[in-house]
């Protein structure tokens, strides 16, 4: 149950950066996600060093923090630099689109990964999994109207990314916003 709250939690505070984004522009997302990662950082930092501190957050905040976080950085911060670079190198729709399918194409993925997900196809990763990202991040570029070349090779390049960030020893909350808004920029 507690992987859920956590994933709805990310799910409603990416949207949160995502419609800052879009409502407020470039600099007003990109200056709050700037102070919230430092904050985010600087508080892992202190957690990492003192372990009262680090107990105290898992006992307060577990519902925020992996277990296996314990005793290495969160990727809460991951996550955030995910929707940070897109906003910060691409042109503003292919950037709301990168960040989109992070935000919800990683959510899906795992989502539909975990709960129904039979059939792996690489490692953990399952093909129901997959296909929600691809599904998910496909209805995010209609609902853009991205245009259908687009669309297809975004929401391609967010599923693999997704699906093999781990054989190129990187965290999917960096790869798939990254690689699918520099593969849309590039068509």
């Amino acid at each position: 149950m507690k992987i859920w709250r956590k994933l709805i939690i990310r799910l409603l505070v990416g949207s949160f950066f995502a419609v800052l984004f879009w409502v407020c522009g470039c600099a007003a997302a990109i200056v709050s996600l700037d102070a919230l990662i430092v904050l985010l950082f600087v508080i892992d930092v202190v957690r990492l060093k003192d372990k009262r501190f680090n107990d105290y957050l898992f006992k307060r905040f577990g519902l925020f923090l992996k277990e296996k976080e314990r005793n290495k950085f969160s990727t809460i911060i991951l996550f955030f630099i995910g929707i940070l670079l897109p906003m910060m190198f691409f042109e503003a729709r292919i950037a709301m689109a990168a960040v989109l399918f992070l935000i919800y194409g990683d959510f899906f993925a795992e989502y539909i990964g975990t709960k129904f997900g039979r059939t792996k196809i690489f490692r953990k990763k399952s093909l129901e999994g997959s296909l929600a990202c691809f599904v998910s991040c496909f209805i995010i570029g209609l609902i853009l109207n991205m245009g259908w070349s687009l669309i297809l090779v975004g929401s391609f390049a967010a599923t693999l990314s997704e699906l093999y960030s781990r054989l190129i020893k990187l965290d999917d909350n960096l790869t798939i916003g990254v690689i699918s808004g520099l593969i849309m920029s590039l068509v």
